[in-house]
């Protein structure tokens, strides 16, 4: 089944370039998308009610607001907006805060245009995105919190190893080649996990995940 395109995208960033090239990299890309360009993280806030996009493709570092407190507000304000972090910063700590409070995806803006272009895809499908050089700590961090945090169940590294994985939109055949694991191994994983947690697709397994296993001392801005 084809990618379906966005029918509105909102992106959020203090530099000009940025929302000009992007904003021109996505028309080209969809030419029937409403592309809306903000500079700051207030301004999209407001905005946010009456555009309503499809996908919020927000900056970290802007002046007044960061994209932590504009995801942060936006989310109160609408929890189902699908908000894709692109940040110049590959921070774990940026990243676990941002996925915790309900961000749908974490990108570096050191990524190629065919790698956003399907980040935006997965979180406009309602998956999750994450792309960082940092994946086994992350793992690591994600795992002390879940065991700080619920400590009734269990998980072992290489299965947040591969959730974190499927977040960033890998299917179970790439998985298993960079774990030299089977692909019905990564699956069967998968399926252990969604039975620990109770949940029914791969994007509610990763939510779960995120946003349970967070450290509280891991939260800084």
């Amino acid at each position: 089944m084809p990618a379906l395109p966005p029918r509105s995208i909102m992106i959020v960033d203090d530099h000009p370039a940025v929302l000009i090239g992007l904003g021109y990299a996505f028309q080209t890309e969809w030419p029937e998308c409403q592309v809306h360009s903000v500079n700051s993280g207030m301004d999209a806030i407001k905005a946010l009610p009456d555009i309503n996009p499809d996908i919020v493709l927000l900056d970290y570092q802007m002046p007044k607001m960061s994209g932590y407190e504009t995801a942060l507000e936006m989310l109160r304000l609408n929890a189902t907006t699908p908000i894709l972090l692109f940040t110049h910063l590959d921070s774990l700590a940026i990243a676990i805060n941002f996925l915790a409070i309900g961000g749908k995806g974490f990108i570096t803006k050191g990524v190629k245009l065919p790698t956003l272009i399907e980040a935006i895809h997965k979180v406009r499908a309602g998956e999750y995105y994450f792309h960082s050089h940092y994946d086994q700590q992350l793992s690591e961090m994600v795992h002390q919190g879940i065991s700080t945090n619920l400590p009734k169940i269990q998980f072992t590294l290489r299965e947040l190893e591969i959730c974190l994985k499927l977040s960033k939109g890998l299917t179970a055949k790439i998985i298993a080649a960079e774990l030299n694991l089977s692909p019905r191994t990564v699956e069967s994983y998968k399926e252990a996990l969604m039975a620990k947690t109770g949940v029914k697709t791969t994007a509610e397994l990763i939510a779960f995940i995120f946003r349970n296993g967070v450290d509280t001392k891991w939260f800084y801005e």
